[in-house]
């Protein structure tokens, strides 16, 4: 079967790859692939073509010709920026997709927001954003976020407490950048602005077939205490919270897919629990990022990409309800600085809990507190059988790797 993908990454590529009965044809924006050339190379790709995609309908006259040679048998987002996309084109070529209704809402944070409240889904007080004035107009007293309606993994998301942040935000998240990702050319970043909502951060994953839901998991999602900016430092598969608040946060997710009209495929939703309910923070239509899926079939024992794949397929998802383990992919936290030494690294590839890692810190490299999702330095993932000794298994690997910085180099 020939599976069109917007885009690509090393975790869909893993599922084609050992999946050969899948044909992989990649779509993706000329700048992206001149600048991964190398790491496409090593992808199990059939064909690749390249069009503009992001913000723009270039890739239409592209795809449509294609699917005339090829004969697609299912469209894919393999990330947030392909989206829009990619549900265009499986609308186009009458192949099963998240649903328009759901996709528009889902690539759009301000329009996520109105429609959440037409459906009366809890969610922070909101208002759309063009500069500064309109953070004080907004502003009741409490610690507002200012953030893109448009963009991913927490990139210009930011927190202020008080008029007198107001300045320094604003720029900060207008001034967001990306690594990588993103075509060269002038891209649109609107914003908005919301208040701030205090609780446990989670996220949902859900996968609809046929506008109902089939699988769902609950991860938590750790971030920096106090700190104003939100890049995640810890996720944990099934998430460690009660079992009343798992079961809110998938029927909160629930909730909102049907006022959305889902139709087909995986969607990440966050929401940040409280003693007054469960509040949407965002959501998407495409698999997570930050290593959820990997941590997903570690723990429940099935290969998340490969589920996706097939339900846009119109194939069973194969998934297992319920999961074996408990795991976790953890980031190191160490202060900003050059790195002097590093220490303990081998004894990651022998440990019979660890599962992945990567470790970016070297001698005479700089650490930068991150601002985003994008930005994150080395971490480990690893499995346990229960959350309590999972806490001791993160704790016991984190402290054997010894990174001194040099703080006054920073």
């Amino acid at each position: 079967m020939k599976v069109l993908a917007f885009g690509m990454h090393p975790g869909f590529a893993g599922f084609f790859e050992n999946n050969p009965e899948y044909e992989l044809y990649v779509l993706d924006e000329p700048d992206i692939y001149a600048n991964r050339q190398e790491v496409f190379d090593s992808f199990p790709i059939r064909e690749i073509r390249l069009a503009e995609y992001q913000q723009s309908d270039g890739f239409v006259p592209v795809i449509e010709q294609w699917h005339k040679e090829v004969g697609f048998d299912a469209v894919i987002a393999c990330w947030e920026y392909a989206v829009r996309p990619a549900g265009e084109a499986a609308s186009r070529l009458r192949l099963r997709s998240a649903g328009l209704k759901a996709i528009e809402a889902c690539t759009d944070k301000l329009l996520l927001r109105r429609r959440a409240a037409e459906a009366g889904i809890p969610q922070p007080r909101y208002a759309s954003a063009s500069s500064e004035s309109d953070l004080h107009d907004f502003y009741r007293g409490r610690p507002v976020i200012v953030k893109p309606t448009n963009r991913r993994a927490s990139v210009g998301v930011v927190r202020a407490d008080s008029p007198d942040e107001f300045r320094e935000a604003w720029a900060t998240s207008v001034q967001a950048d990306e690594l990588s990702g993103v075509a060269s050319r002038p891209l649109s970043w609107p914003h908005l602005v919301e208040e701030y909502v205090e609780g446990v951060l989670v996220s949902v994953e859900t996968l609809f077939v046929d506008g109902k839901p089939v699988f769902d998991n609950v991860t938590k999602c750790d971030t920096p205490s106090g700190s104003r900016r939100f890049p995640i430092t810890t996720i944990t598969v099934p998430a460690s919270i009660s079992a009343e608040e798992y079961s809110l946060a998938i029927q909160s997710s629930h909730d909102l897919l049907a006022a959305l009209d889902a139709e087909d495929g995986m969607f990440h939703s966050e929401w940040k629990i409280n003693k007054d309910g469960a509040f949407l923070i965002e959501s998407a239509c495409r698999a997570p990022g930050i290593w959820i899926p990997e941590l997903v079939s570690e723990t429940y024992g099935f290969d998340l990409y490969g589920a996706f794949v097939r339900v846009h397929l119109g194939l069973s998802p194969g998934v297992i309800e319920s999961p074996q383990l408990v795991g976790a992919v953890h980031y190191l936290n160490r202060p900003s600085g050059k790195v002097v030494s590093v220490s303990g690294v081998d004894s990651l590839s022998t440990h019979p809990a660890v599962f992945m890692y990567r470790i970016k810190e070297t001698v005479g490299s700089r650490i930068v507190s991150p601002a985003d999702s994008t930005k994150r330095g080395g971490y480990f993932g690893i499995r346990a059988k229960n959350h309590l000794e999972l806490q001791r298994l993160i704790s016991e690997v984190d402290e054997s790797l010894t990174i001194v910085v040099d703080q006054g180099t920073s």
